[in-house]
């Protein structure tokens, strides 16, 4: 019962935090474009599977990582961890930050780990390069901006955007 009682408060919470962006982008549809949207059925629907999928993601965050960090980060910055019987620490002492090298070591490959995992998140945007555009035509620069819907065979896509191309200096 409990779960559930969580599961609603940061459902709640998710659509406070939600409801801003929906709200601008209603008032843009509304004012500026004048339209009702397409497919509105579709894009309620994708909503509530947005606001199902972060309040998943954050209760999942908080009951399984969070306690985890926690334990992880007392247990490396325990004395007897860092100077091994907790005993032989003399009243008043006070650690230096190189005491903390477990710490850093540890910051430093999580860190590392994270940039390695975020490169490769772009990996599938070789492929469509390599697929779409000569090597000399594209901006690298542009790549993680790239939205083409479909590839046919392995010749063409469809839906190149014009922008992507370099234009002659």
């Amino acid at each position: 019962m409990q779960l559930i009682s969580h599961l609603f408060n940061t459902t709640l919470s998710t659509l406070v935090d939600v409801a801003p962006i929906v709200a601008i982008l209603a008032v843009f549809q509304i004012i500026v474009i004048r339209k009702a949207p397409p497919n509105l059925g579709r894009m309620a629907v994708g909503f509530v599977y947005v606001l199902l999928g972060l309040t998943l993601f954050l209760v999942g965050l908080e009951q399984a990582l969070f306690p985890v960090g926690e334990t992880m980060a007392a247990q490396l910055t325990d004395p007897e961890f860092l100077y091994g019987d907790a005993g032989k620490l003399k009243a008043g002492f006070q650690p230096f930050w190189w005491d903390y090298a477990w710490v850093y070591a540890f910051a430093a490959a999580i860190g590392f780990a994270t940039t390695i995992a975020e490169a490769m998140m772009r990996s599938p945007c070789i492929p469509i390069e390599m697929c779409c555009f000569p090597s000399d035509t594209i901006d690298h620069r542009l790549i993680p901006y790239m939205q083409i819907p479909s590839i046919q065979g392995n010749q063409n896509c469809v839906g190149q955007s014009a922008y992507l191309i370099k234009q002659d200096e």
